[in-house]
């Protein structure tokens, strides 16, 4: 009688069943994540906040649309949309100030983060709708240097680009009459008179004031350059960012298709 009483007191069988059930639940619950996520984003129930830092090219036309997206399909997820420069950007990221940062700028392969290509682009120099180039068949590097330039800063890549075209011609790289960090502004800028620029055609607009802008017919300095998403790698990404990115990935999507079409 004492040995069963004793056997009903030790909680130690209890506590195997208990461990191997938890054993069960972590073994398939990566399996079952996607399922859970997919089935609840259908029903529109993924809540939550996002912020997310996306480059000025991203800000133009992916970024809004992606938005507009997820308020039809996932209306509980809240965005904070902070617009930047790599070099803000992604310290933030590491930070834990943001999920997520998309933007057309090289693939970070730190060993803390995890960058994905999303799609390419191009960045090509860009005119405004009187601009005497515009009509050129084909652009020469010699012929940019006639007219002044607003640039991004020394640091984006698209700048050394730029740089590294014309010193391997051997003709001086062009120094901007204008320097910012905003494409808003430099698209006014090159919009309103002979001013060039250097950037990616997602940050183009389709409509509204500055959508008449165009690239230039100049091959030397047309580049494919890659739109990636970076997050942290040892961070577990939430449902809501998970589907802000399916989101991201849905629009792009879209973008290929009709770039498929319209060629």
């Amino acid at each position: 009688m004492d040995q069963k009483a004793d056997s009903i007191r030790d909680p130690a069988p209890c506590r195997h069943r208990v461990s191997d059930h938890l054993r069960i639940q972590i073994q398939i619950h990566p399996l079952t994540r996607r399922a859970e996520l997919e089935i609840a984003g259908l029903r529109g129930a993924v809540r939550g906040q996002v912020t997310i830092g996306v480059g000025p090219s991203i800000a133009a036309k992916l970024m809004p649309a992606a938005a507009r997206r997820m308020r039809l399909q996932r209306p509980g997820i809240r965005l904070t949309v902070t617009e930047g420069l790599v070099d803000s950007l992604i310290p933030a990221l590491r930070r834990g100030e943001l999920d997520l940062a998309v933007g057309s700028w090289p693939c970070i392969t730190d060993s803390d983060l995890t960058a994905e290509v999303l799609m390419h682009d191009h960045v090509s120099v860009i005119a405004g709708p009187t601009h005497p180039l515009i009509a050129k068949e084909r652009v020469e590097l010699a012929d940019l240097l006639a007219y002044p330039w607003a640039m991004p800063p020394e640091n984006q890549r698209w700048r050394q680009l730029l740089d590294e075209t014309f010193l391997a011609q051997g003709l001086a790289p062009p120094v901007p009459a204008m320097v910012s960090n905003s494409a808003v502004f430099i698209r006014t800028v090159v919009w309103q008179g002979e001013y060039l620029s250097y950037l990616p055609l997602q940050s183009l607009p389709t409509d509204g004031p500055n959508q008449d802008l165009k690239a230039l017919r100049c091959t030397a300095l047309t580049r494919r350059i890659d739109v990636s998403v970076t997050y942290r790698e040892r961070a577990m990404m939430s449902p809501a960012a998970q589907a802000t990115l399916s989101s991201f990935r849905e629009v792009i999507e879209e973008v290929r298709a009709a770039n498929a079409g319209s060629g």
